[in-house]
């Protein structure tokens, strides 16, 4: 799965989608971990396409893969995604900690929307001014 994403094999996605269906709601990487199932995967890449396909095929993860599109500056596939039914005001509490930076501390945003944990986010340097002008844009607020 995650060899045809990267590839942007629609085909390939696809086959392995019909053939094997509870693929769409499992984490693409087959461990649970933070790229989520196959559409979240394919929006931490760009692959519009492979995201227009599952999502015609019944993928339900929309606001974790716009999340995903923005956290990697993914502006269009964030745009599509929004087009999908994301919502640029959902609010979520996150636990986040990076590697090999300055500060390893692992930070918490308590109900926060995407564009308060943008602006909030303890390294700026990860954050993606297009997409939190992009979440504005469509009305997300803080």
């Amino acid at each position: 799965m995650v060899d045809a994403i990267c590839r942007d094999d629609v085909e390939g996605v696809r086959g392995l989608v019909v053939r094997h269906p509870h693929l769409l709601h499992e984490d693409a990487r087959g461990v649970k971990g933070n790229w989520g199932p196959p559409m979240s995967y394919a929006a931490n890449l760009g692959r519009n396409r492979i995201i227009r396909m599952l999502r015609g095929l019944g993928a339900e993860d929309v606001q974790y893969a716009f999340d995903r599109a923005c956290l990697q500056g993914e502006i269009d596939t964030a745009r599509l995604l929004l087009d999908h039914g994301a919502d640029p005001n959902a609010r979520a509490s996150l636990r986040k900690r990076l590697r090999f930076v300055e500060d390893e501390t692992l930070h918490e945003y308590r109900d926060v929307t995407p564009l308060a944990w943008g602006e909030r986010f303890h390294d700026q340097s990860f954050v993606s001014r297009p997409a939190l002008q992009l979440i504005r844009e469509r009305g997300g607020r803080c």
